[in-house]
């Protein structure tokens, strides 16, 4: 029944994953019992499943099995039912919902007496610790010129003017002086008459004047206990 929402406002799907982890940080929280607590979560959405012709929301998330301090120091969660997060997020999904003011406290309290609630979690496939201590991440090739200008200027530096065809780069020229020869013959150059520099100005006298001589008062400095 919700899943119509999303089918036709895609920009709630970034609301779905925000309800999960906002129950998955309120639930974590609780069972280890660390109140700042912060897990590590990554979380990619799916709009479909067994049968491609039909919209089907859901999210599949890697979830730390416990929470991390600010000092670095992780603590494990112990097993524990997950009735309790599905609830949780059951109850941000409609939240957000009718924020959003897609169904009303109406709809919620029909929904919230089915037998089956139409959520479901799980947790059945666990990582196996990897050591990444040797892990060396390809190296991504820079953006060439020609892109960097693409992308900045969302013009195409290699497509020609008249015709519109791709042009094809024959050599790249450095020298000051043919490049001066060539935009000159091509009309393309412009001459600049040297100019003699400004004249120079004296600068006026800057006189500091301290604050208290022009009528206001230093703040008063606190005391300091030691």
């Amino acid at each position: 029944m919700l899943r119509i929402y999303f089918k036709y406002d895609r920009s709630l799907l970034t609301g779905l994953c925000q309800c999960a982890y906002r129950s998955l940080l309120r639930f974590l929280r609780e069972v280890v019992g660390l109140k700042n607590g912060v897990p590590g979560v990554v979380i990619a959405i799916h709009t479909f499943g067994e049968y491609p012709h039909k919209f089907h929301p859901h999210l599949h998330a890697i979830v730390t099995d416990g929470l991390f301090r600010d000092t670095g120091t992780f603590y494990v969660m112990r097993q524990t039912d997950l009735k309790p997060l599905e609830v949780l997020f059951r109850a941000e999904v409609f939240k957000f919902l009718k924020k959003e003011g897609k169904i009303t406290d109406e709809l919620i309290r029909k929904l919230m007496a089915w037998r089956h609630s139409g959520f479901s979690i799980d947790n059945g496939v666990r990582i196996k610790r990897i050591d990444v201590s040797k892990y060396q991440p390809k190296k991504v090739p820079s953006l060439t010129w020609c892109e960097c200008i693409k992308k900045i200027w969302k013009d195409d530096p290699l497509i020609c003017p008249e015709c519109q065809s791709e042009m094809r780069i024959l050599s790249f020229l450095s020298e000051g002086p043919i490049i001066h020869k060539i935009l000159k013959h091509l009309g393309l150059w412009d001459e600049e008459t040297a100019r003699d520099p400004p004249p120079k100005t004296e600068s006026p006298e800057i006189v500091w004047t301290p604050v208290s001589e022009v009528g206001w008062e230093y703040p008063d400095q606190p005391d300091i206990v030691g």
